[in-house]
């Protein structure tokens, strides 16, 4: 059967033959990133009967696992994720078969749903698909499902296991689950992009099912670094008046009182260099596209990851400006107890067009009259639609996405990106959604 498909769709080579077949007394195909699951006895009627629907019961094994769908975030609700990635894949099946002279009545049932969600999101990604399936009642999700479901995800959720694939060697299916994820990840993230380049070559043909699945790659592998992470790149070294345990030389202190009593040979260093956040700003998109629940979560998130860590200076500058097509509103932060007071008080102001320059000339302006000595960069909070300043600024200068890259965006070449998701903002976006 892999071999089957594998004269169709070549650039899939590598992920057709990374999981591992395994029987396994279950009514339809399951994974969990490692292994594909399959009752023998099934799969040889549908074999003799519906060859081409098994085929699409693999391939829609292959691109869960392409997409990393069997790695939920544990706070996920089940049912509304597992029929975002249904979706996701199901629509990536009926662009790869369009063509083909079997189609299925399966088909002809997604087809309009296909076709909604996509004039509603775009490019479909079981993010966005989660997110749009979380406005709707769960009866509602129930009907979905059903339609674009073709396997199944137990295996996805260790607490939802009822046999182990090992029962020998494992005690549960959450020691299972979690002894190599980070391996089981690392691999299809390399397999994804190897199947991302294949297909680069086969970009300009006719096909638009080729065109959707790099779409598709593209999304789900944007540069999505760790915001935490992010943040340091706008650090500026100082020194701490405390002790310097990481450069502290142990066998010779602990020489001294062995050999001397209480009369160490060294004494540990005073002084410990650290990154921390001096000069900031943090810029607020406040056109209409712009949510104020999700400008708060965002902000909060930041003063979090701040505030931890040794990041901060008991004395700090950041400005934290709103801005559509002019600046709305600027608070100057100068302590992290400024900060907690502007989160306490936050409102958003604005709601016009959207034009970035105004923040640009507010910071240089800033800057010429000594406001800022050491000014590391700004964080642009938007949707990314709007003027750009022509010329790169003298600090860095980052633009941050909620969920992925606006469509027809084009930053210019200086600006810094980065795509945070919903789940990235954490208790702060739930918090301010109920």
């Amino acid at each position: 059967m892999r071999n089957g498909l594998l004269l169709k769709y070549r650039y899939f080579d590598k992920a057709l033959f990374s999981l591992t077949p395994i029987p396994l007394d279950v009514q339809e195909l399951m994974t969990d990133g490692k292994g594909i699951y399959y009752n023998a006895e099934n799969i040889l009627k549908k074999y003799d009967r519906q060859l081409e629907e098994l085929y699409r019961d693999y391939l829609h094994i292959i691109l869960h696992c392409i997409y990393y769908h069997p790695f939920p975030r544990k706070e996920a609700d089940p049912l509304r994720w597992n029929t975002a990635c249904d979706i996701t894949v199901e629509a990536i099946l009926y662009e790869l078969t369009k063509r083909e002279s079997y189609r299925g009545l399966r088909s002809f049932k997604q087809e309009p749903f296909i076709q909604e969600f996509k004039e509603k999101l775009g490019v479909l990604t079981a993010e966005k698909l989660y997110y749009h399936l979380e406005e709707l009642k769960e009866e509602e999700v129930e009907i979905i499902e059903k339609i674009f479901k073709r396997d199944l995800h137990t295996f996805w959720y260790p607490e939802e296991y009822e046999e182990l694939p090992d029962e020998d060697k494992y005690e549960s299916y959450e020691e299972y689950k979690t002894e190599d994820i980070e391996e089981l990840l690392e691999n299809w993230e390399r397999i994804s992009e190897q199947t991302k380049v294949k297909m680069q070559s086969l970009k300009e043909s006719d096909d638009p099912s080729i065109t959707m699945l790099m779409q598709n790659l593209e999304q789900v592998n944007q540069e999505n670094y760790d915001y935490r992470s992010f943040l340091e790149k706008f650090a500026v070294s100082g020194e701490d008046i405390k002790i310097n345990e990481e450069e502290f030389d142990y066998i010779y202190y602990s020489y001294g009182l062995d050999l001397y009593g209480n009369v160490p040979l060294i004494n540990p260093l005073e002084y410990k260099e650290v990154s921390k956040i001096r000069e900031f700003v943090i810029a607020i998109d406040t056109s209409g596209s712009v949510k104020g629940e999700l400008v708060q979560a965002f902000i909060e998130k930041t003063y979090n990851i701040l505030s931890q860590y040794e990041n901060f200076y008991s004395k700090v500058n950041i400005h934290i400006v709103q801005c559509d097509s002019h600046i709305r509103k600027v608070d100057i932060i100068k302590s992290p107890k400024d900060f907690e007071t502007y989160l306490e008080d936050f409102t958003l102001i604005g709601f016009g067009g959207t034009d970035f320059r105004p923040v640009f000339d507010y910071i240089d302006e800033k800057i010429q009259e000594g406001v800022f000595f050491n000014l590391k960069g700004m964080l642009y909070f938007t949707d990314g639609h709007g003027k750009y300043p022509e010329k790169r600024p003298d600090y860095n200068s980052a633009f941050i996405f909620l969920d992925e890259y606006p469509i027809g965006f084009e930053p210019p070449i200086w600006a810094m990106t980065l795509v945070l998701k919903r789940y990235d903002l954490g208790e702060s976006y739930e918090h301010k959604r109920s």
